[in-house]
């Protein structure tokens, strides 16, 4: 065994040339080198019904194809399967099985590389005739013979335009409401084929006339990416988007909004799209003038003429596109016609299920088909009939190309193909650890559980051996080698794509084996997913082959011993993994049935295969958020802040993101807690689940779930912890950031100068605001949002930097060291007008005041403007408003002024007294030096604004009385009996209103 140790036996070469896509393109030896018999289930093609009857060897179709015909003189033997079951395999293989009668003319119609040209060319080799010389020529006339890909797709677009318009379109029977669309449509779709933005759409490169165009010119390629429904055109090949149709004509716009926004309109729209298509198709590529049933007349008079049946082979229907309905209607014509006699017909063809429910003259003169739809296991493809089937395509891949196909074209029945596990020298020791099929082809580097558990995966809903083969094969080989060669097989990342349509190895299992073999777990834990056939030991024989030690026994789930470990390579899996469980141990059933529900969804999601459901996730949610609850510390947290902190902030449905749900979770980088996707973490949770149900497990894994279950938690309450002290910090930040700018509107820290002035100051408790009459509406709002702040914020500030003393708990003193960097900060932000925040509430807070400081300080500077230099610096504030009010009294003994409430006004604008002087002047200076927000914001927030109120008012009332006396004593000053005292009067207040003037001056300097 030493020397069978990743070991490769197969060549990237060999695999290239044995797994190709499709049948057709596989060389002569390694067709018969990989076919396996598979079987088929004959049956009657019936609409809207599965097909019944037994399964069939595949040479029962050879049998029928050569039984007796019927006087109507042909057989028409349809092989129906989904894309990848097989049926180009099948049609070639009949082929190869009959192509040597000699009473045959056979014709051979490949899928890959036949054109719509190529086809005509195949079924009129060799042949004569008028019509049949008259197709030759046409072929040699039709546009596609000389014109430019893109020309052809110009061409193409006006005739689908001209025979949607003017050609029927073969549907039988529609009814009224179809056939008043079809009206309409008639009409309105050559507006769609004509308009230059649509034609634009259609012919760019990946749409869907450069594709019609190349498989008409070329037919289907290997890896094309497409399926048999490419040679129509379908709805997503319409430009019914918004942003296609906003260009077009309005004709044509109409038609396709119609198209986009009713589906019957686009149903019937494609369906006469579609049935137009072939015809055209055939105009551009072959020739309106080629009569194909005229064609098929003369080939079969000929071949009769030599004493022959004409047999056709067509590996998929759809390569007649374009001429199919002429084909059609050709093959169902009865040797003995009106035209003479013709020779039998014979026709083997692929098609995929549903192909001619609309042609029931086809479908129903067809003979049986063969449904190659089988499922893996029970009642269609048995585990021993897909052992056989890969082990061919593992036997060509051990073998040189060039080799296999010299062997093959010298072989005799006698002498089969070689089988490369005979020249071997591993040949024993192989074929004892991995097994072989029943023909003797070795299986390594699967064994017969990993076949069986690979191929189930990919067998969800039918057995697919294309899918088989590309997968196992043609991608897995190459990829083996390679980790084979760097002894890392099988990694993890190896079997990736099939994870998820397997059951995966218990998490528990999977942890063991980390603590037990490290590098090597994941390794072990493949191996034990997909080639172990209990999923608990690996055959000791596998562990060697790739550099592995041989495990000791291990203990069964539920604490029984197993006995010693049996070589299972040649057994035959005795349950489909499919119809496999996983295991219930021992403590399951004395679960509650929410944590039952969630410790059994935790092995299919460990393993990748099932998201968890909606009700588990919630449930797992609230398992570790009571947990982590039940750990956290929150003695150390600040003064009142831990409980309401956590009730904020870690709640289970936002707080804990766990990976590979079924329901939407959030934004995973905003949680606190995020549980990973992988084997540790399910069994911390397993463990959770049975120890927090206060249960004792009774298996040998018990030990693995509390020391994960012990370390997660660890962990998810370090996240939390750190994530709480994170926010906390953040919104004590917040708070401090937020009192600062109430406090400041409020007016409690209009006098700070130092961070300690505002320390001292913004806990004081607000003033009321009632000057609601001198300030602006913006002013009112931003008071009215920092007392709602001011509210908000400082018991959290005080939560966060309080200290208790006392048994009461309530704040004694506050940690000034703490407060003033934050303070400091938010006074520096504030002073550079920065009006972020991470408080949303902060920041309309900021918005607010800074709208505010904007419009209260526009109307300060207007009022300051307007009353500095008409009062006089020198004098109280007091005195000046005596001097007017004695002007005012002797306007009104002389009769010169008749206002009588302007004496009361400016006496209540004197209650100010000389404080009102002391605020204009500061106010002045303020307004002519460089003032920063805070200090703007401390100005208006005080009572500097009001005091500079008052004093532009009684400016403006005195200016206003002493304009109208002026302006009295001047329309009266030619009149006779003027008051000598009030000329004497006016003269001094003149003199005097000139002294103020110049002790505005200097206030104003």
């Amino acid at each position: 065994m030493s020397d069978f140790v990743n070991f490769v036996c197969w060549s990237d070469a060999a695999v290239l040339a044995s797994a190709p896509r499709d049948a057709a393109s596989l060389l002569p030896g390694h067709f018969r080198a990989v076919h396996h018999p598979l079987r088929a289930r004959r049956g009657r093609i019936e609409l809207g019904r599965e097909p019944e009857g037994l399964l069939v060897e595949e040479h029962e179709v050879v049998d029928a194809l050569r039984s007796a015909i019927g006087p109507d003189g042909y057989r028409l033997i349809p092989i129906v399967g989904g894309s990848g079951t097989g049926k180009s395999h099948l049609v070639r293989w009949v082929y190869e099985q009959t192509r040597d009668t000699s009473e045959w003319e056979t014709r051979y119609l490949p899928k890959n590389q036949t054109s719509i040209r190529r086809v005509v060319d195949l079924v009129i080799t060799g042949m004569h005739g008028p019509t049949i010389d008259a197709a030759r020529e046409a072929l040699e006339l039709a546009p596609a013979h000389s014109e430019s890909d893109e020309t052809l797709g110009q061409r193409l677009l006006d005739e689908l335009a001209l025979i949607v318009a003017e050609e029927p379109t073969g549907q039988t029977d529609p009814d009224r409401h179809d056939a008043q669309l079809r009206d309409k449509l008639r009409a309105t779709l050559p507006d769609i084929f004509h308009d230059p933005i649509v034609r634009q759409r259609f012919t760019s490169p990946g749409a869907v006339i450069p594709r019609l165009i190349g498989l008409a010119q070329s037919g289907r390629q290997d890896d094309d990416g497409l399926d048999d429904d490419a040679v129509h055109i379908a709805g997503s090949d319409l430009p019914l988007t918004f942003d296609d149709i906003g260009d077009v004509t309005p004709r044509a716009r109409n038609t396709l909004l119609s198209m986009s926004n009713i589906p019957d309109m686009r149903r019937v729209a494609l369906e006469i799209i579609n049935d137009a298509l072939p015809q055209a198709v055939k105009r551009v590529f072959l020739s309106n003038s080629i009569d194909l049933v005229a064609v098929f007349r003369d080939i079969r008079r000929e071949i009769r003429k030599q004493g022959k049946e004409l047999v056709l082979f067509i590996e998929d229907l759809t390569v007649l596109h374009g001429v199919e309905r002429e084909f059609l209607d050709a093959i169902v014509e009865s040797a003995s016609s009106a035209g003479g006699e013709l020779c039998n017909l014979r026709v083997l063809f692929a098609i995929t299920r549903g192909h001619f429910d609309n042609l029931d003259t086809v479908r129903t003169r067809c003979d049986d088909a063969y449904w190659l739809d089988s499922t893996y296991g029970t009642d269609g493809i048995e585990p021993d009939e897909v052992l056989s089937f890969l082990g061919r395509y593992l036997n060509a891949c051990r073998i040189d190309p060039q080799k296999l196909e010299a062997d093959w074209a010298r072989h005799t029945d006698a002498v089969p193909l070689e089988n490369a596990c005979h020249t071997c020298d591993h040949h024993e020791t192989c074929h004892a650890g991995f097994g072989a099929s029943s023909e003797g082809y070795g299986l390594y580097p699967f064994n017969q559980v990993a076949v069986d558990r690979l191929v189930d995966c990919l067998s969800t809903l039918r057995f697919d051996p294309r899918q088989v083969v590309k997968m196992m094969i043609e991608k897995l080989l190459p990829l083996s080698m390679v980790e084979l060669e760097s002894a890392s097989f099988p990694s993890e990342e190896l079997l990736t794509e099939f994870d998820s349509s397997s059951i995966p190895v218990r998490p528990e299992i999977v942890e063991r084996l980390r603590s037990e073999y490290g590098g090597e777990a994941e390794r072990r834990a493949t191996l034990l997913r997909y080639w172990a056939k209990d999923r608990l030991d690996i055959e000791s024989m596998v562990l060697e082959a790739f550099g592995m030690a041989p495990s000791p026994s291990k203990p069964e789930m539920g604490g029984k011993r197993r006995n010693t470990v049996q070589n299972h390579a040649s057994e035959q899996p005795t349950n489909r993994s499919r119809s496999e469980k996983p295991t219930m141990v021992a403590f399951e059933e004395r679960l509650k049935p929410n944590r039952q529900r969630a410790f059994r969804e935790l092995e299919a999601w460990t393993g990748q295969q099932k998201d968890l459901s909606l009700r588990v996730t919630n449930d797992l949610k609230k398992f570790i958020h009571r947990a982590v609850l039940d750990t956290i510390d929150l003695d150390e947290t600040p003064l009142h802040l831990g409980g309401e902190l956590v009730d904020r902030h870690f709640k289970p449905d936002r707080a804990i993101h766990i990976e590979g749900t079924l329901t939407a979770q959030g934004d995973p980088a905003e949680a606190i807690i995020k549980v990973r996707r992988d084997a540790a973490t399910a069994v911390a949770i397993s463990g959770l689940i049975v120890h927090g149900a206060g249960l004792q497990a009774d298996d040998p894994y018990d030990d693995e779930r509390r020391r994960a279950l012990a370390q997660h938690l660890e962990e998810w309450t370090e996240s939390t912890t750190s994530a709480l002290y994170s926010i906390a910090a953040l919104e004590s930040s917040v708070a401090v950031e937020g009192l600062v700018v109430a406090s400041l509107v409020l007016g409690t820290c209009a006098g700070a100068q130092r961070p300690s002035d505002y320390l001292s100051l913004m806990f004081c408790k607000p003033m009321e605001f009632t000057d609601r009459d001198h300030r602006s509406p913006e002013w009112a709002e931003a008071v009215a949002k920092a007392e709602e702040e001011f509210l908000r914020l400082r018991p959290m500030a005080e939560a966060y930097f309080g200290e208790s003393r006392g048994t009461t708990g309530a704040v004694r003193a506050l940690r000034a060291d703490q407060m003033l960097p934050h303070v400091q900060k938010v006074v520096e932000r504030l002073d550079g007008e920065d009006m972020a925040s991470p408080d949303a509430a902060v920041v309309r807070l900021l918005r607010a005041a800074s709208r505010a400081v904007e419009v209260e300080w526009q109307r300060l500077c207007d009022d300051v403007k307007g009353a500095a230099p008409m009062l006089e610096g020198g004098q109280t504030f007091e005195q000046q408003s005596e001097a007017v009010k004695e002007l005012h009294a002797a306007a009104l003994r002389a009769g010169r002024f008749e206002d009588l409430d302007t004496l009361a006004d400016i006496g209540t604008l004197n209650a100010g007294s000389d404080r009102v002087l002391r605020s204009l002047r500061d106010t002045t200076k303020a307004i002519n030096a460089e003032c920063t927000f805070t200090k703007r914001i401390q100005i208006l927030s005080g009572e500097k604004p009001r005091d500079v109120s008052v004093a532009h008012q009684f400016v403006k009332r005195a200016v206003g009385m002493m304009d109208t006396i002026e302006r009295n004593l001047s329309a009266r000053s030619t009149e006779t009996g003027a008051s000598d005292g009030l000329v004497t009067t006016v003269a001094a207040i003149e003199q005097e209103l000139t002294s103020l003037l110049n002790a505005a001056s200097d206030v104003t300097r």
